[in-house]
């Protein structure tokens, strides 16, 4: 078991010797986040004919999205337990927008079943984020068996919309008005300019005013 588990973690981490390709599928769906929130996101495993008890990949997040957080300063994530409840599960950030996840067992235990998510990330967006849509994606995919096969899978790509974004106009306020944030809290009270303000996206007169 120990030999197994150190030809594992070996191979993981320098991601060689891939000895096939299959038709499975390591993917993010599409999903819509505001600027300013959070969002659990599901990492999603297809692997119909084949069990697996080992997984690494990286993920490429847009300018102005990250993973979060948690209270002891780590990133916010955890493994699907419905799926894998005898693996440990190693997560760091590597470079500006890319995340590298590894999850091995000490027993070789397979994951259950063969469709659905098996890790959960909390994802934030920057309360200053404009673009309305974004793409991201998952890579350097390797998976392997408890018999020590591995696979390495496509890269997957998905959108992330923010949907605050649409509609937004670039203009400046030439007449006193009202300026919310856009969680419509009143930050300025009869203004005509939007001068001092942080980049991001506000209300005037029930406008999105984009601010760069």
């Amino acid at each position: 078991m120990k030999k197994f588990f150190f030809f594992v973690v070996l191979t993981m981490l320098t991601a060689v010797n891939v000895m096939g390709q299959s038709g499975d599928k390591l993917f993010i769906d599409n999903f819509s986040i505001n600027p300013g929130e959070k969002l659990a996101v599901s990492v999603n495993l297809s692997n119909p004919d084949t069990k697996y008890c080992v997984f690494q990949f990286d993920l490429n997040l847009p300018k102005g999205i990250a993973v979060a957080l948690n209270k002891k300063n780590k990133l916010d994530v955890k493994l699907n337990e419905d799926r894998i409840d005898d693996h440990t599960l190693t997560s760091k950030q590597i470079s500006d927008g890319v995340y590298r996840f590894t999850c091995i067992s000490l027993t070789n235990a397979n994951f259950y079943e063969n469709s659905g998510a098996i890790l959960e990330l909390n994802i934030e967006a920057s309360s200053t984020l404009t673009d309305v849509t974004m793409t991201g994606s998952i890579e350097n995919i390797v998976l392997a068996t408890s018999a020590s096969v591995e696979t390495k899978l496509e890269k997957t790509t998905f959108t992330i919309t923010n949907p605050t974004a649409a509609g937004i106009t670039a203009i400046s306020v030439n007449q006193p008005a009202d300026i919310y944030d856009i969680k419509g809290n009143l930050l300025r009270s009869q203004a005509t300019n939007l001068n001092g303000l942080p980049k991001g996206i506000y209300l005037v007169k029930g406008q999105k005013v984009l601010v760069k």
